[in-house]
């Protein structure tokens, strides 16, 4: 709070001194909100980061798994001709395209 009217009871550079210091104690203020909002800030980013890290390896490591034992099972049926080769083939085609959006996701 700068006041611009000198108090009657007061010199000016008395005055000039108290509105330097009233100032520099406004600038440490802002100063330490802003660091103190920067350290928040780096925080939540942080707690996300590794909120979302956690949760898409334990989503994702069982859905590979379980796409490879999809193929695994299916591969077995193809090769003693309980499934025909053209499912095995759409499979194979559903499963690279699945991988080639997740690779292209990734890759930007």
């Amino acid at each position: 709070m700068i006041v611009y009217n000198i108090p009657q009871n007061l010199d000016p550079k008395t005055w000039a001194e108290v509105q330097k210091m009233w100032a520099d104690v406004e600038r440490e203020r802002i100063k330490s909100d802003k660091e103190k909002w920067e350290n928040i800030g780096k925080l939540l980013a942080d707690t996300f980061y590794r909120y979302n890290v956690d949760k898409v390896v334990k989503v994702t490591t069982p859905v590979y798994w379980m796409m490879v034992f999809i193929v695994i099972v299916s591969a077995v049926l193809t090769a003693i001709n309980k499934v025909s080769g053209d499912a095995f083939t759409f499979l194979m085609g559903t499963i690279a395209g699945y991988l080639i959006s997740i690779v292209s996701k990734h890759a930007t």
